[in-house]
């Protein structure tokens, strides 16, 4: 996103909701983090929207289908955003990559520290 792009804490939650909305994902907003690297080669910047979703755990009702689902209601709010905010935008591209835990990766809430225990 090209620097000083308005309200996208307002894109943030609008994708978190979005992608809360699908139940066969069994995901609620809170459990999607949303990340804007930042770009270092500034021209042509916002012409181009690329959104990559990463370590969505393979599970048996998220199919094909339904992450397909997912990627045309992630482009549906970021074309919308697009249209407000970033009018040189040509193309918004979405990306679904899963993952298993089992074979590679791993996740936890977070420990309690010593700290925490006193």
């Amino acid at each position: 996103m090209p620097d000083g792009t308005p309200d996208l804490e307002g894109l943030i939650g609008q994708i978190q909701s979005e992608i809360a909305s699908i139940p066969e994902l069994e995901l609620e907003a809170s459990q999607v983090s949303v990340f804007f690297p930042r770009d270092l080669v500034q021209l042509g910047l916002g012409e181009e929207v690329i959104v990559s979703i990463q370590g969505l755990f393979e599970k048996p009702g998220r199919t094909p289908e339904i992450r397909q689902h997912l990627a045309l209601s992630v482009a549906s709010v970021i074309e919308n955003f697009a249209w407000k905010y970033l009018p040189q935008c040509k193309l918004v591209e979405v990306s679904v990559n899963t993952f298993n835990p089992q074979t590679g990766g791993f996740s936890t809430a977070k420990r309690p520290t010593t700290l925490d225990r006193a």
